[in-house]
């Protein structure tokens, strides 16, 4: 998958979250592991260049909680710069996460909490979607993790109680989320579409696992589940170019295969593919770099000997 930015500035606004230090240091230690490249955005300048010159396929996990860092410059426009998130998850095809409560909800540089008008962050961001999509906020509700939510979980190696009370919660409308991962009255933590990304909604808060202020406890909690579900909105995500791509070899091609050559940094899959793939689709470079396990590359394995003509033991190129 692309690298995973964090956004963790220093002395910048945070909202239900104990530092964003400690959801970057947590995400780095379970998603290094795991073969995934943590790029921790720690300036305004950073983030500026960032949203202004979007990667393409970026997942980007907001550790700033219900705040957003607003570049000094944008700070007399600031529903511009929220748009601005929300067209690179539209046309560039970015994951942006929110790990915990009401999204957007509070801006800029400063520490203060100085709130803003109510969900017109949130509103913005969503209002490029076509339909635009929008929401009815639910504060406080009982829920459990749904089996996507559980699978997410163990997919990393954590547990939380299945049953939990969930501080932020919203009714969707114009859209069905794409991945559930608890179940309730409202959908307190869940995925949406919008255009060629995503965007990962969780709104459990501290208090929602035992903790009545956010801690460096409840800070490691929250990199967990919001690491999880964006993990699995990406797999989904692969998942779905493969089946819209099937019947569309030209198209496989372009979205599949050579975006999965490109990321993938497991090395058994590397030397899967090595042995049964042929040297055109990977280089001793490549291998280093592989990332996907043993049972996708067995999925793709006829596709691309059908495709591409290779003969299964050639050598990779050096």
């Amino acid at each position: 998958m692309s690298d995973i930015y964090v956004l963790a500035i220093p002395e910048i606004r945070h909202d239900w979250v104990n530092d964003p230090a400690n959801i970057l240091r947590r995400i780095r230690e379970m998603a290094t592991p795991r073969g995934h490249s943590v790029v921790p955005i720690s300036t305004l300048a950073q983030f500026q260049e960032l949203v202004e010159n979007p990667p393409r396929n970026a997942v980007v996990i907001n550790a700033h909680g219900e705040a957003i860092p607003l570049p000094h410059q944008e700070e007399g426009n600031w529903l511009s710069f929220i748009r601005k998130v929300g067209m690179n998850v539209r046309n560039h095809g970015w994951i942006w996460t929110s790990i915990t409560g009401y999204p957007f909800h509070y801006y800029g540089p400063e520490t203060n909490r100085i709130p803003q008008p109510y969900m017109a962050g949130l509103a913005t961001f969503l209002s490029v979607a076509e339909p635009e999509i929008e929401i009815i906020p639910i504060p406080g509700d009982l829920m459990r993790l749904t089996a996507d939510g559980n699978r997410a979980l163990e997919k990393i190696e954590v547990q939380i109680s299945p049953q939990l009370r969930v501080g932020r919660g919203f009714f969707w409308r114009n859209v069905t989320p794409t991945s559930f991962f608890t179940s309730g009255t409202a959908h307190g933590a869940c995925s949406v579409q919008i255009g060629e990304g995503f965007f990962v909604s969780c709104g459990i808060g501290a208090n929602d696992l035992g903790h009545p202020n956010a801690d460096q406890e409840s800070d490691r909690r929250l990199a967990d589940l919001s690491l999880a579900f964006t993990l699995a909105v990406c797999e989904s995500n692969l998942e779905r170019e493969f089946v819209g791509c099937e019947n569309d070899e030209n198209r496989f091609r372009e979205n599949v295969i050579v975006p999965l050559l490109g990321e993938m940094d497991s090395l058994e899959s590397a030397l899967y593919i090595r042995e049964n793939l042929g040297k055109t689709l990977c280089s001793t470079k490549s291998i280093i770099l592989m990332r996907k396990n043993i049972l996708l590359c067995k999925f793709l394995q006829e596709r691309f000997i059908r495709m591409l003509g290779e003969t299964k033991q050639a050598t990779p190129e050096q």
